[in-house]
């Protein structure tokens, strides 16, 4: 029974053994590969039969003193999470870890890519001598840059005064000789009244005045109930008073 058991522990150890002193392969990046992405890189290797984990080791110099990282990884792959710096040189290696630690793979070693160019410095903003902008459906912004001599300018700023100058006292002059009008007082607004109807005038029809007809001329100047002569003119018969037509 315990030969038994120190063959089956015999077995087991020499097992664990082969699998250790497998060589292990790296993949990615290769040995003195150049220009590598400094962002998100991946480090991969080839399988070894019946390893369940590996140890991962980046560093900076060759002897993997200078650790960046070391991670003990369960496949056979690994990416850097970090970003790498531009223009340096960075060294990687694998053994195996589990069932039981291995030797070392050799050391790779490889080249990051270059930093890129600093973009170029925009030039200063420069602002215009003068502008007049004009607003309206569309704003139109129009330069110019006046060029007069300063002789010039001296000489309309003096006629500007002295032209203002006389225009006052000539009105100054015309508002003293002036007669003040005298102030009225507006007079009281009327309040809207509703207008009556204005009397229609009668018309006067004059009568027309006719003159007296004639008296017709008697036949005889007698009186025809008592036969009594008549005077001329006379309305009554003077004998028997008979009223004469």
């Amino acid at each position: 029974m315990l030969s038994l058991i120190v063959v089956i522990l015999g077995g087991t150890l020499s097992a664990v053994d082969s699998v250790c002193a497998q060589g292990m392969q790296l993949l990615s990046p290769i040995n003195g590969a150049t220009n590598v992405q400094v962002k998100g890189l991946s480090f991969s290797w080839v399988p070894v039969a019946g390893a369940t984990e590996y140890r991962f080791m980046l560093a900076t110099d060759p002897g993997v003193t200078k650790v960046v990282r070391e991670e003990l990884v369960k496949g056979t792959s690994y990416t850097y999470s970090a970003d790498l710096q531009y223009n340096a040189a960075y060294f990687w290696r694998v053994m195996i870890y589990k069932p039981a630690p291995g030797q070392w793979s050799p050391t790779f070693g490889f080249y990051t890519q270059a930093a890129p160019a600093p973009l170029p410095a925009l030039p200063p903003a420069t602002q215009p001598a003068s502008s007049t902008t004009m607003y309206g459906p569309k704003s139109i912004t129009l330069d110019y840059k006046p060029n007069y001599p300063w002789w010039l300018l001296i000489l309309i700023a003096a006629v500007v005064i002295v032209g203002g100058f006389f225009a006052y006292r000539r009105f100054a002059i015309a508002r003293a000789g002036a007669p003040s009008a005298p102030v009225t007082e507006p007079a009281p607004r009327a309040k809207p009244t509703t207008k009556a109807a204005a009397p229609q005038e009668k018309k006067v029809v004059t009568k027309r005045t006719m003159a007296p007809k004639a008296a017709p001329a008697r036949k005889s100047n007698f009186c025809t109930k008592c036969g009594a002569p008549l005077r001329a003119g006379a309305k009554f018969c003077t004998k028997c008073g008979k009223k004469l037509k």
